[in-house]
């Protein structure tokens, strides 16, 4: 695709659509450059999460303290659109001794897709693909009659105790300072 866009510009270097188009490839040549790379030291994914099968089990693995999940998947528009407020998010954890998983509830055939976006998007802190057994409950506690809405954010405890079951966006930090604040 690149290549194609390359010919374009040159082959139409006047074109009015050239402005438009550039700033979306470019971003797909720098998603393709990121793959490439390797994951930041402080992206760290659990070990064995294939066998992860609940919230406690997840939560045993960590260090003790309050934990933020961020629900997402890669095909997701609005999850991603959530990264975009990461900094602010980090501030506010690290000022309250609580760390981030991410679970991705994208499908066994999506994993290199989802490491890629982990990479892409800079996701530091711990990471875990749902599996069959962790879907079935987080679509449980989610509790709309067998489904979820992503991104869904969730602060617990280190036991995996849920403390807010629907906890604030990282785009409505001041909220989310809120909530912390009361648990």
């Amino acid at each position: 695709m690149p290549n194609s866009i390359n010919d374009f510009k040159t082959d139409y270097p006047e074109s009015a659509y050239i402005p438009y188009i550039s700033p979306l490839i470019d971003e797909i040549i720098e998603f393709h450059k990121t793959a490439e790379s390797g994951f930041s030291e402080k992206t760290k994914f659990i070990k064995n999460y294939q066998n992860l099968n609940t919230l406690a089990e997840i939560a045993n693995t960590l260090p003790q303290g309050k934990i933020y999940v961020d629900v997402w998947a890669t095909w997701c528009g609005p999850c991603k659109a959530e990264f975009a407020h990461k900094k602010e998010l980090k501030t506010l954890l690290q000022k309250n001794g609580i760390q981030i998983l991410y679970i991705s509830v994208d499908r066994d055939q999506d994993s290199i897709q989802w490491k890629n976006m982990v990479k892409f998007y800079n996701l530091e802190g711990f990471h875990v693909r749902a599996n069959k057994e962790l879907n079935a409950e987080l679509r449980k506690i989610f509790d709309r009659q067998g489904s979820i809405s992503i991104p869904w954010y969730i602060l617990m405890d280190s036991n995996g105790e849920i403390l807010k079951k629907h906890a604030s966006r990282p785009s409505q930090i001041n909220e989310l300072e809120k909530e912390i604040s009361e648990k």
